[in-house]
């Protein structure tokens, strides 16, 4: 056995990572870097412990962790720097690139340590991981089964093959596969989650909610379940059930199919009248497509947060939400109050019309919210609440059709925008 203290204090600094306390494993590692700033391991195992850091499991969520993340990527390109055939290296700055939402980045640093080496299945589950958030299931599927030809019997291979199974549309064998993980490690929370989205997705709400359950028992900080279940219990309403089905169609699309869809919708929105012209016998029905698609689009952008609302009185359910989603759902039920008072006014005084418009309004200030809510970046936050109150006023100038163009102008900016803050 090695006398060194460098390597009594790598030893002490992997089992705090096994252990899970990152903390910890951090002040070792950086007393490792003190003595020896070259070391290629240490750079190595503290990236990781960075990344992996409970602090920073919501990426975007303050300044702190996207700096502790960018300093996770430092530490693992130093690694690199310092021994370039060293395969750790490459797989610690995937799982760093994974955290900060660059999942292109962390596919082609994690081919890399699978091509320096081709054994460790870790690395095919990080490449997996990075193709499932990216929607290229297929791909996804053959990695983790490529992964799971060197260790049979590794978690997060079958965890995330059984995922990309159920998104594929396989859901049987997608519960086969994560039932089979359970069999070997009945503890393993990602495997009862991944059973549940299996079921949640194939309309057995019921059978979702238990092994939600199960999962947040096993690991009450798993965000993946935490929003399952969420999404379980909320498909007990028929209503919301019916959406959820459209939501797992559109999540199964590739992301840039389900952009092309959406922008293709409002592109089709904003030409009505000359869709019109060219097909004469439309004409009498541009209004209504147009107010069906306003319809469908507000009710699947606000639907969360609305079911959010109802879910606060749920006995179990009112403790899954979190801050921000309980100020949301907050927002959204004053504005339906509104939406309620409005149309009761309309009808109290027989104007229908001033109900309606009261009504649509307010629906669509919901969106804003929403779409104010999800920026994941204080700055982003701002931006599109400035850009909603602008648009907010439209209509006491007159500017109706460009208030409606304005607020599908900003949900779809919004989610770009989002997208484009998640990668950093």
């Amino acid at each position: 056995m090695s006398n060194d203290p460098s390597e009594t204090i790598l030893r002490r600094a992997s089992m705090l990572l096994e252990q899970r306390r990152y903390s910890a494993a951090q002040s070792e590692l950086r007393q490792v870097l003190a003595e020896n700033p070259e070391h290629t391991y240490a750079h190595a195992l503290l990236s990781l412990a960075l990344a992996q850091d409970e602090r920073v499991g919501d990426a975007a969520r303050t300044p702190e962790h996207r700096e502790q993340l960018i300093e996770s990527t430092r530490h693992a390109e130093s690694a690199i720097a310092s021994d370039p055939n060293d395969s750790l290296g490459f797989y610690a700055l995937a799982f760093s690139r994974l955290q900060r939402g660059d999942c292109p980045a962390a596919i082609e640093a994690g081919q890399t340590a699978i091509a320096l080496d081709p054994y460790d299945a870790d690395s095919y589950a990080i490449v997996a991981g990075a193709q499932l958030q990216s929607r290229h299931y297929a791909e996804a599927l053959e990695t983790a089964e490529q992964g799971l030809k060197v260790d049979p019997e590794h978690g997060s291979c079958t965890n995330i093959r059984s995922l990309a199974l159920e998104r594929l549309g396989r859901g049987g064998e997608a519960i086969v596969a994560a039932q089979a993980q359970l069999s070997r490690q009945p503890d393993d929370s990602t495997a009862h989650a991944a059973v549940a989205y299996a079921h949640l997705n194939q309309g057995e709400y019921k059978e979702a909610q238990l092994a939600f359950r199960e999962a947040l028992r096993l690991d009450p900080t798993d965000e993946f379940a935490r929003r399952g279940m969420i999404e379980a219990i909320n498909s007990s309403n028929f209503f919301y059930r019916t959406l959820h089905r459209y939501f797992v169609w559109m999540g199964r699309l590739d992301q840039r199919v389900a952009f092309a869809l959406m922008i293709g919708f409002y592109l089709l929105i904003q030409n009505i009248d000359r869709l019109a012209d060219a097909v004469p016998f439309l004409a009498p029905y541009t209004s209504v497509i147009v107010m069906g698609y306003v319809i469908f689009a507000l009710t699947t952008w606000i639907a969360s947060p609305l079911m959010n609302t109802a879910l606060r009185l749920h006995p179990f359910g009112r403790h899954l939400l979190n801050g921000k989603e309980r100020l949301t759902s907050t927002l959204i039920a004053i504005l339906m109050g509104c939406a309620l008072l409005s149309l009761a006014a309309g009808l109290i005084w027989f104007n229908l019309t001033y109900a309606m418009a009261g009504v649509m309004y307010c629906f669509l200030l919901s969106v804003f919210v929403v779409a104010t809510m999800n920026m994941p970046t204080p700055a982003g936050r701002i931006g599109i609440g400035i850009a909603s109150a602008v648009v907010a006023i439209l209509p006491f100038a007159g500017m109706f059709l460009y208030f409606v163009y304005g607020s599908l102008a900003i949900q779809l900016g919004s989610q770009m925008l989002a997208a484009r803050s998640r990668a950093f």
